[in-house]
């Protein structure tokens, strides 16, 4: 509400920058495999979210443990962005990192469904898996890109992609429970979009590759 009254007026001596149209970007396997391996880690990621302290409930821990698990998990997931932003520039193949990641956080999701009594290393194993991810997806955005306008230009496709995926997360998972009446059926969904993810991270990861939209 502040800036409205700035909308109409111009900066001097500032140019306007010309609009950023690389559509090209879109007919790219590399982008295609950014964007999906950032879209699927925050879909598991905003489902997670919400509805882990309802999972953990169902499943015996009382609503304190559950808010403190959920708690856990969140920071397990601030941990990566700590250790890997200062790495990922150095590191000339980010494959096994963008598989890893997403990995880690499906045996975290499987383990919620078999084995519930062990929740806080499940939950703490998704937490940084997720967390990885998350960096790494950003990440992929500058590493994959030749420009700062191609690299605006894959911004733009890979968050608005991702985060319309996150928004429908929680609605759909909710949705998926309803329908099973429990959980198992929803926890399989995250487990199984977080291996899809994994073959998404095994191209986005690649070694020194850049996009190409010249043709």
């Amino acid at each position: 509400m502040l800036w409205l009254p700035k909308l109409g007026e111009e900066s001097a001596g500032v140019q306007k920058a010309a609009p950023v149209r690389d559509t090209a970007i879109w007919k790219s396997t590399i982008a295609w495999a950014v964007t999906l391996y950032f879209g699927l880690t925050v879909f598991v990621h905003y489902a997670a979210i919400a509805w882990l302290p309802a999972v953990l409930k169902d499943t015996g821990h009382s609503l304190t443990q559950a808010g403190a698990l959920h708690g856990w998990m969140q920071f397990a997931g601030a941990i990566p962005g700590l250790a890997l932003m200062p790495l990922l520039h150095r590191m000339k193949d980010q494959r096994w990192l963008a598989v890893l990641s997403p990995a880690l956080a499906a045996v975290g999701l499987f383990g919620l469904i078999v084995s519930p009594q062990w929740s806080l290393v499940w939950v703490l194993a998704i937490g940084i898996g997720l967390g990885a991810a998350f960096v790494l997806g950003l990440a992929f955005i500058g590493l994959r890109s030749s420009s700062t306008d191609q690299a605006a230009s894959l911004s733009g496709m890979t968050q608005g992609i991702g985060y319309l995926l996150a928004a429908i997360a929680p609605v759909l998972i909710a949705y998926f429970h309803s329908l099973a009446r429990s959980w198992t059926s929803p926890l399989t969904v995250l487990v199984l979009l977080s291996v899809v993810t994994c073959a998404f991270g095994l191209v986005a990861g690649r070694p020194n590759k850049r996009i190409d939209t010249s043709a």
